[in-house]
């Protein structure tokens, strides 16, 4: 989380953070908040299309490198690495908030109609008490959490994905990442962020 915090206040622009709160730890005494079962499958597709094993913490970088989340040195290899990558494809997104509503509208180019567009509604920063488990009596703060995830066909060129924000939430404590993913081999073909405009 510290290390995901480094990156999130640098907000490279070429750099789309994504922190999926996994649940299965949730029976050692405390439920993280933010996990869903979604994200824990999520990340047990990854283990068995990469070949990688299940466990925390743990990150994918352009959904086709996976490595130990704590492992700097080898986090700036692969993400130097993976800046050196051409797109393979075009997206482009625009995110506007009106009442609870998030109206997110995009365009997308592919070369693939086996590809799916993936967005995710972002709480840029959340510190969290932790009073029991491994880690009672700690704050933790997470940067970058998905609190929503949907999908649509990458054969959906343009079109409008919503979403809604809880309670007095602010739009500025949030943003819109959005990339294209072949559903095969989970590479990630592009990606964009935006931030959330308020009528």
């Amino acid at each position: 989380d510290r290390l995901m915090g480094k990156y999130a206040v640098a907000n490279n622009p070429d750099m789309m953070l994504l922190s999926f709160h996994v649940d299965y730890w949730n029976y050692i005494g405390w439920k993280d908040p933010f996990s869903k079962k979604e994200f824990s499958e999520r990340q047990r597709q990854y283990a068995a299309t990469l070949n990688s094993s299940v466990y925390t913490p743990q990150l994918i970088i352009n959904g086709s490198e996976s490595v130990v989340g704590s492992q700097e040195s080898s986090i700036t290899r692969l993400i130097k690495e993976a800046r050196q990558q051409k797109p393979l494809a075009e997206l482009n997104i625009t995110a506007e908030k009106n009442l609870a509503n998030i109206q997110v509208q995009y365009h997308c180019k592919v070369l693939s109609t086996k590809d799916k567009i993936c967005f995710a509604l972002v709480k840029k920063e959340e510190s969290t008490a932790i009073k029991r488990g491994e880690n009672s009596g700690l704050t933790l703060t997470n940067y970058n959490i998905v609190t929503d995830f949907k999908t649509v066909p990458s054969d959906s060129k343009s079109g409008s994905i919503n979403f809604v924000l809880n309670g007095n939430a602010a739009a500025s404590e949030y943003q819109i990442i959005a990339f294209v993913q072949d559903v095969k081999s989970l590479k990630i073909l592009i990606a964009a962020k935006t931030e959330i405009i308020t009528q």
